[in-house]
């Protein structure tokens, strides 16, 4: 009994959920290709301003019109801070495939170590298995060696704010209509 209420408690939260209203993003529009990332409120990535020609960490917690409030977690203090959309001159976030490697990556790296440290006898000499290790460790460094994607605010790409509204669908079961007699 009590499980059912519960599936039904959660089935119901999921079906039925209301639509929170608008919503901003902020949005880096290339220049030259005409392609667009968004970036949303819990989003993380590296930024560098006008002010401070150094890469901080932050995350973005709130979107205005003309600036943007960021929540640095790696700060002594967790700090939040307000930055204007004018003094941002670059960022630099990956991409989705980047994530991908990152996590391939990782792998490879495992696999590595763990031949490394006596795994399985693949070949028939241990120093050939630890030589095969070695490489693959190496093989699963590389995408921690590339850079993520930067985006040039100025030059290459236009940074601006984008209100989004929740789309409600329609009843999809039609009306009657009424037919004269």
């Amino acid at each position: 009994m009590r499980l059912t209420i519960f599936l039904f408690t959660l089935s119901s939260l999921l079906f039925f959920s209301v639509p929170s209203f608008s919503q901003k993003e902020l949005v880096v529009k290339s220049l030259k290709k005409h392609k667009k990332r968004y970036f949303k409120e819990g989003n993380r990535f590296l930024f560098m301003t006008v002010q401070n020609p150094e890469y901080k960490k932050g995350q973005i917690e709130k979107i205005n019109d003309s600036s943007i409030v960021f929540f640095f977690p790696e700060a002594m203090e967790d700090s939040t801070k307000e930055i204007s959309l004018d003094s941002i001159t670059l960022i630099r976030k990956p991409t989705r495939f980047q994530y991908i490697t990152y996590g391939l990556g990782t792998l490879f790296m495992l696999n590595g170590t763990f031949f490394i440290l006596e795994g399985p006898a693949v070949t028939s000499t241990p120093l050939l298995n630890r030589g095969i290790g070695v490489v693959s460790f190496a093989f699963g460094l590389i995408p921690f060696m590339l850079q993520p994607k930067t985006y040039d605010i100025g030059e290459h790409y236009t940074l601006h704010v984008k209100e989004t509204k929740p789309e409600i669908k329609k009843n999809p079961i039609p009306e009657e209509k009424e037919t004269a007699f």
